[in-house]
């Protein structure tokens, strides 16, 4: 019985650790619009709190009226809010994601790291000095650059899919933010404001920092995701 007690605490750990639930993570709804019945799927560096702020400034429902929801991660993968959430609400709403030229949005990873992260969050203060001492080539040969996208483990597939098949209903780009951001606007009659542009980096073009080596390094990383969402250096 003690054997049996010690496994289930594990697997509810493990549940917890998979779907974001340790304290680590910032817990918000903003992405969630129960009144519009909208669900946004946020990657990391995609524009994703000027989206936010745009959707809360579309919303006008008080925050003491909301539905409220499930305590979801920020940066929660597309099926861990489905899971969180329930099939029928999932179907039930449009969801949405935006993504990134690959390239660049490595580049802001690595910017992030170094002017944002020690002082959004005191725990990543660490990895920060630690990436303040790289230069660029040697933060895409790290873990950070090989297999995250700033805190979070993943690829745009991995936000997206359920391993084969895209999940949400719509995939904007951020390098067309704002005609995609009308397009959705329309799609759920939404007052169309102006995207805001928020949580921005100091840098210069994305291509200033890659060589030979670490261009092909991020082609191989996001091939899939190069291919799918047509994107080119």
């Amino acid at each position: 019985m003690r054997k049996i007690s010690k496994i289930a605490a594990k697997l509810k750990l493990f549940g917890k650790k998979l779907l974001g639930f340790r304290r680590r993570w910032n817990y918000s709804n903003g992405r969630i619009r129960h009144e519009q019945k909208i669900i946004f799927v946020h990657i990391p560096k995609t524009a994703g709190n000027s989206i936010t702020k745009a959707l809360s400034e579309v919303d006008n429902v008080p925050n003491k009226k909301r539905k409220k929801s499930p305590k979801i991660a920020k940066h929660a993968k597309a099926f861990e809010v489905r899971y969180l959430l329930g099939e029928d609400i999932w179907e039930d709403y449009f969801t949405f994601s935006f993504v990134r030229n690959p390239w660049d949005l490595m580049v802001s990873s690595y910017k992030w790291w170094r002017q944002k992260a020690a002082n959004r969050v005191k725990r990543y203060a660490n990895v920060a000095r630690k990436i303040q001492s790289m230069d660029f080539q040697e933060f895409v040969n790290s873990k950070y650059g090989k297999y995250m996208i700033n805190e979070r483990y993943g690829n745009f597939f991995d936000w997206l899919s359920n391993g084969e098949e895209i999940m949400v209903d719509f995939v904007g780009k951020v390098e067309n933010i704002n005609e995609d951001w009308a397009k959705i606007c329309e799609i759920n009659n939404l007052d169309h404001i102006e995207m805001p542009h928020e949580n921005k980096t100091d840098r210069v073009s994305y291509r200033d920092y890659y060589n030979d080596e670490t261009r092909q390094m991020i082609a191989k990383r996001f091939q899939k995701s190069i291919k799918y969402f047509d994107y080119s250096f």
